[in-house]
């Protein structure tokens, strides 16, 4: 090391020794509880040691929430025991609330029915979750056994309860579940309190019986939503059933109907009681001339004829020239409304049992069942149908009457997209009669029945309004209150004000050595058991870190030039002038804490000189330390350029892209808008009826496939052939024999009755071997991704030539179930569009074409960016764009270089130098460290595998998530570095 070097080595150890003697001379007279912690080494390098004395006087800087937490375990002692109590009974209420802890704390939910979806959908995220957590944990308490603790929560029944049997959480969060019952106590004396703000009174109970729990009983209804208004108009056709302006329906006369079959028409009747009138509306409609002389040639009628004829068809009771229309009763509109259901629905059938309820045919899935939830995912108008409008068939004062009450709905309705017919069956509103009863003082006030049933909904709101009572604030609240009535002194000057900074304190100002920190209510709290607290929480990473700065201190490799020194001091005056002068008041630093306080709560120090050395000369020499690339893993034999390039060698080989687009074939059977999981919905039915889906969906496919050929590509046509499709209905419409009327319903109703959807999407970003990571921001659904990946594979074994695009999958193969299981994910068939694929850039760039020599480093004219040969980036291109990027002006590359590192060499970057990775570098700085305690070198072994698995963002494990393709990006980055070391 040259001599100016050594000069501005001397000058920094020059300032922190005069900072030592400033700070001795500063604490002569100081007094500091330290207990049994001495002058040992707690750690040694070489001939570097870190005291236990010099750890905890780092870590008293950090102590002030676990000092909290040892005064909340005396302060609650009681409720902890009370608590622990409780859930060794197994009381319900305890162990939920415990359980909802844990789970937020693992999986950021606590709602069941999201952790259920999460562990069945993803299970390996589940797992992955589950490590991160048991990785948290150690590195607040280095005592616990990682694969005990995860194998725990993993053997537990159900994955996500009963944490309670796991000791090590039981006690790790009991002080909170205790904290909550303390404030429970204090609410349940409250709420009974006319005089305090949290007394729930009897008028709140109703409202909110009323606003939340009044009218949301379950029903029981067929519910027949049709895709568009011509299917609906279909429908009302098909089944000749119309309604009046009073609501009623009536079936009208269907001409259709061939001789000796039930609801034969005779139009030769022109009787008072007969059919005049229908042969009225056939002459003016010019249909009666097609039928004949003797007017029996019913196939002559057409779809739109019927259609006319049942347009022009005027319902009258009190017809005069032919037989007066009668409404159907309630049986035989739902009569009507199931045969409506079952013609859109063929593959899924009901009938009205004997009992009068609407049943399931056999292989079929139907439940008349609706919550108030159900209803409302489906559409609130709709809900309000049948809630409000409609009248429950068994609720009925009188089911042949139906002029003040209906359970049907009296036309088809529009809720939201879709449009309704409704057979309301049954429901449970007697549940809720005379569950408000009107007050004895005044008639328009209402109160809960003394009925067992009354008192239970009042107890059920009652609980839900106590329990919006109970939030995580209120808590703090009444916890911040009892702090107020407990006496604690703090011996400890820095710990105190850490703590007061954070918490707040009013106790005695005074200092003390010994073995006691703090005192809560005349309880001691000892410096042991505060520092064995810290310790195994961070004990080994401060400690690391305290090595590490002397380390580098003493490297000569490493230095503060005097310049940059200056510049600290001024900058370091600066920021005091400031303080001085109130300007960090907002921050919570105002002049009035005095300097002292200052330095050591924003800087953690006690003097100037110490501050600047916190502030900017141990990151500076980490800074350099990490600028050094050639010091990390470079060897004699392989530089770290070889390296590095070697790591972004595996990005280019691995690297695939393809852009797509994609025909979803789904199912949603609640029309709610979003694919149902197909499997779920199949699932459902009998061996025929997935058998009759399955069969239909090879042949809408194949039709799919043979008329895309009629539009100008494949894409025009998928997006055509989806709009049409959606746009059909499920009822064959117009004809086919003269005279022709040509409707979309004749090409596609036979599989709009199967339950089909198509969509057609255009995928906007690339689908790359890198952005289905489940850290990214969003990820497309395995199957979707796995066969667009396959799809990149089999197009880069196809000749380079401009005929492979577009390719659509399966698009000239035969069709068949086995190969649309293949492509079948929770959303539904995924038939996916190929339009382009991403191509790797080389990063060959020859010295012939740096005519004006502008790619040669001006530092050293050995550095250039020339390669001759190499497709992918070589040792020297990275040493020269590393070195020139350091450089005041900055590096220039050629565009296809440029191109080659932002894609291969910034990711290997990027991942070198974040977070995890310069935390490992400075393990490896340390590395050769030896432990006072025999559990030392162990503990941090585990810290520094945490360490490397939150480099791999969880997603090399195995038994949790296992990413192939950042397996082949990253899954030797170790083995790659460390090569010949």
């Amino acid at each position: 090391m040259n001599q100016t070097k050594t000069l501005r080595k001397l000058a920094i150890f020059v300032l922190i020794f005069a900072g030592l003697l400033t700070l001795a001379a500063c604490n002569s007279g100081e007094k500091t509880p330290y207990g049994s912690i001495s002058d040992d080494a707690y750690l040694t390098i070489g001939d570097i040691t870190v005291t236990e004395k010099e750890l905890y006087d780092q870590l008293r800087m950090q102590g002030a929430s676990v000092l909290a937490t040892m005064i909340d375990e005396q302060i609650f002692a009681d409720q902890v025991d009370a608590a622990r109590a409780l859930i060794t009974a197994n009381d319900e209420e305890t162990s939920k609330y415990l359980d909802e802890i844990i789970n937020n704390a693992i999986h950021g939910t606590s709602d069941l029915e999201t952790l259920e979806k999460n562990y069945n959908e993803n299970p390996e995220r589940f797992v992955r979750n589950i490590e991160q957590f048991v990785d948290s944990l150690y590195l607040l308490d280095n005592s616990i056994n990682i694969e005990s603790v995860k194998d725990s929560i993993l053997a537990l029944a159900d994955t996500y309860e009963n944490y309670a049997s796991i000791p090590l959480l039981l006690e790790r969060y009991i002080l909170r579940v205790a904290q909550k019952a303390y404030a429970k106590e204090i609410l349940d004396e409250e709420v009974l309190d006319e005089e305090n703000a949290n007394y729930i009174s009897e008028e709140s109970l109703v409202n909110y019986y009323n606003t939340n729990l009044a009218g949301r009983y379950d029903v029981n209804a067929l519910v027949i939503r049709f895709i568009n208004l011509n299917e609906a108009n279909a429908a009302l056709y098909q089944a000749s059933i119309k309604s009046d302006s009073k609501g009623l329906w009536y079936k009208i006369p269907d001409i259709r109907i061939t001789s000796g079959n039930p609801g034969y028409v005779d139009l030769n009747n022109e009787t008072p009681t007969g059919n005049g009138h229908i042969v009225t509306i056939l002459s003016d409609l010019g249909i009666l001339s097609k039928l004949g002389v003797d007017r029996e040639d019913r196939s002559q009628i057409s779809v739109a004829d019927y259609e006319n004829y049942y347009k022009r068809y005027v319902i009258s009771t009190t017809r005069e020239t032919g037989r007066p229309d009668e409404a159907l009763t309630a049986e035989q509109v739902k009569a009507e409304f199931v045969n409506i259901y079952n013609i859109l629905n063929p593959a899924n059938k009901v009938e009205v049992a004997v009992d009068g309820t609407i049943v399931a045919q056999a292989g079929s899935a139907f439940d008349s069942l609706l919550t108030y939830e159900d209803l409302t995912k489906m559409n609130t108008s709709l809900r309000s149908h049948v809630y409000t409008t409609l009248t429950a068939e068994t609720q009925m004062d009188d089911l042949l009457d139906l002029s003040t009450q209906k359970p049907f709905s009296s036309r088809v309705q529009t809720f939201g997209n879709s449009r309704y017919l409704v057979y309301k069956l049954d429901d449970a509103s007697d549940a809720e009669e005379d569950i408000l009863v009107e007050t004895e003082d005044d008639p328009d006030v209402k109160e809960f029945a003394t009925t067992e049933a009354a008192q239970a909904k009042r107890d059920e709101a009652f609980d839900k309004v106590f329990e919006a009572k109970l939030t995580s604030t209120y808590i703090s609240s009444k916890v911040s209150e009892l702090y107020e009535d407990k006496e604690l002194n703090i011996y400890d000057k820095v710990v105190r004000a850490f703590y007061e900074q954070s918490y707040g304190y009013e106790g005695s100002t005074k200092d003390r050595t010994g073995d006691v920190i703090a005192t809560i209510d005349g309880n001691d709290i000892l410096v042991d058991d505060f520092y064995a607290e810290l310790e195994k929480s961070y004990g080994i990473n401060l400690s690391l870190d305290l090595a590490s700065n002397k380390v580098l201190l003493a490297s000569e490799d490493y230095a503060v030039e005097e310049d940059d020194m200056d510049s600290y001091k001024q900058q370091f005056e600066d920021i005091i002038s400031q303080f001085s002068a109130d300007n960090f008041a907002s921050a919570g630093f105002p002049a009035s804490m005095g300097r002292e306080k200052f330095l050591l709560l924003a800087f953690g120090s006690k003097t100037n000189a110490e501050a600047i050395n916190q502030l900017y000369v141990y990151p500076e020499l980490r800074s350099q330390y990490m600028e050094d690339i050639e010091a990390h893993y470079g060897t004699q034999d392989v530089s770290i350029y070889e390296k590095l390039a070697a790591l972004a060698e595996l990005q280019y080989n691995n690297f695939k892209s393809i852009n797509v687009s994609h025909l979803l074939v789904y199912f949603d059977q609640n029309g709610d808008g979003t694919p149902d999981n197909p499997q779920e919905y199949l699932d459902t039915l009998d061996a025929a009826a997935v058998a009759q889906i399955k069969a239909g969906l090879v042949e809408l496919v194949e039709l799919v496939y043979d008329r895309i050929g009629n539009y100008t590509g494949h894409a025009a046509g998928l997006t055509a052939i989806a709009s049409e499709f959606n746009n059909s209905g499920r009822i064959e419409r117009g004809s086919v024999t003269p005279p022709y009327d040509y409707q979309i319903e004749q090409l596609w109703s036979e599989y709009r009755k199967l339950g089909f959807y198509l969509k057609f999407e255009t995928i906007s970003s690339q689908i790359t071997n890198t952005s289905n990571f489940i850290t990214g921001s969003s990820v497309l659904d395995p199957v979707f991704y796995n066969r667009a990946m396959a799809l990149q594979e089999q197009l880069v074994a196809i000749e380079d030539d401009d005929a492979k695009f577009p390719l659509l999958d399966l698009y000239g193969t035969v069709i068949t179930e086995t190969a649309l299981d293949e492509v079948m994910s929770d959303f539904g068939w995924h038939l996916i569009l190929a339009t382009s694929m991403g191509e790797t850039t080389s990063a060959v760039f020859s010295a012939a074409d740096d005519e004006d020599g502008k790619y040669v480093s001006s530092s050293d004219e050995t550095l250039n960016v020339y390669n001759e040969d190499s497709e992918t980036l070589t040792a020297s291109q990275i040493e020269f764009y590393l070195t020139e990027q350091k450089s005041d002006e900055g590096v220039v590359l050629p565009t296809n270089v440029q191109t080659a590192v932002t894609n291969y060499l910034t990711p290997v970057l990027t991942r070198y130098n974040n977070t995890y990775m310069q935390r490992e570098l400075i393990f490896s700085l340390v590395s050769d460290v030896d432990f006072a305690d025999a559990n030392g070198a162990s503990r941090f072994a585990n810290i520094r595998e945490i360490n490397l698995r939150q480099l791999d963002e969880y997603m090399l494990s195995a038994d949790g998530v296992f990413d192939q393709n950042y397996a082949d990006l990253y899954g030797s980055w170790f083995t790659v570095l460390k090569a010949g070391l």
